[in-house]
């Protein structure tokens, strides 16, 4: 797989925050069963909740090898974090059409963290 320019710069920005923000705190966390909300801010900052996410609903539009890449950096350090970088990309792309669901939230998984209601543009709803 070969890389462009944008591809390593996107890379090297979220390999720093993983290496800094995630990697350190990963084990505690999963031991914790927390995530806090900054660490979600951080990745949502840095554009990973909408990777592949079309520019008309508030996503960057790139393409999946880049999304790979930003899983990869995340997951050496942190698989749940990155496993949760990876849904929230993946699911939004299967919507078709002028037909907007919202989405449906599990409470028992939800870590109230608000990141689904800031780059969710189909009214993300909390189930409880």
């Amino acid at each position: 797989m070969s890389e462009n320019r944008e591809q390593d710069v996107i890379r090297d920005a979220v390999r720093d925050f993983a290496q800094t923000e995630l990697w350190p705190h990963a084990a505690r966390w999963d031991k914790e069963h927390h995530f806090p909300k900054e660490a979600h801010q951080g990745l949502a900052a840095l554009g990973a909740y909408g990777i592949c996410v079309p520019e008309e609903l508030g996503g960057a539009h790139l393409d999946y090898v880049t999304l790979a890449l930003v899983l990869e950096e995340i997951a050496a350090g942190d698989g749940g974090t990155s496993t949760a970088i990876s849904v929230t990309n993946c699911p939004v792309n299967a919507i078709s059409g002028e037909r907007r669901q919202p989405h449906l939230i599990d409470p028992s998984i939800c870590i109230r963290c608000g990141i689904c209601k800031q780059v969710c543009n189909f009214n993300a709803i909390l189930v409880e």
